[in-house]
């Protein structure tokens, strides 16, 4: 059950801080509580994780794991703003993708589609080969249909001349 694997998980988290299964299982247990919709103990998790593991190989998926926190309770921008952060410091990162992707959904979320486009437009041509450029170009196609054009400022009627 659920219940019991959450159990585990904390028990190797407790008992074997030191064990090399320790970080992995903190990692699972976040997840675990991020899938339950269980989102502050999630929050806290990760950051455990990066206060106990800070060098370890996957302290940027515990990194990426708090953005999708901020991401699911409502404070986007915050969101948004961690995305783009992780694309900047971990631009080889194999969470890239998802971390960019995120990113443009945020945005759009916000009703920034204009940044989205860009954000989108952007990873794909940067990463043309990516097997996430689909979802890419499926969600910029979603953009499109959903968002008005942009509104073009009416130009400014000309300045009087100078009274002289």
């Amino acid at each position: 059950s659920a219940a019991q694997t959450v159990q585990n998980l904390q028990e190797v988290v407790s008992l074997y801080p030191e064990s090399p299964s320790a970080p992995i299982a903190a990692l699972m247990l976040a997840k675990n509580y991020y899938d339950s919709g269980n989102h502050a103990l999630a929050d806290g998790a990760y950051a455990d994780f990066i206060q106990k593991y800070p060098a370890h190989s996957m302290a940027p998926v515990a990194e990426l794991g708090r953005a999708h926190v901020q991401e699911a309770i409502g404070q986007t921008e915050q969101a948004a703003l961690a995305y783009s952060a992780f694309a900047k410091k971990y631009p080889t990162h194999f969470l890239l993708a998802d971390a960019i992707l995120s990113q443009a959904r945020s945005l759009a979320t916000m009703g920034r589609t204009g940044e989205a486009r860009v954000v989108y437009e952007d990873f794909m041509a940067a990463h043309p080969n990516s097997s996430f450029v689909p979802e890419a170009e499926a969600a910029l196609m979603r953009l499109k249909r959903t968002a008005p054009a942009p509104a073009v400022a009416p130009a400014a009627p000309p300045e009087p001349p100078p009274k002289g």
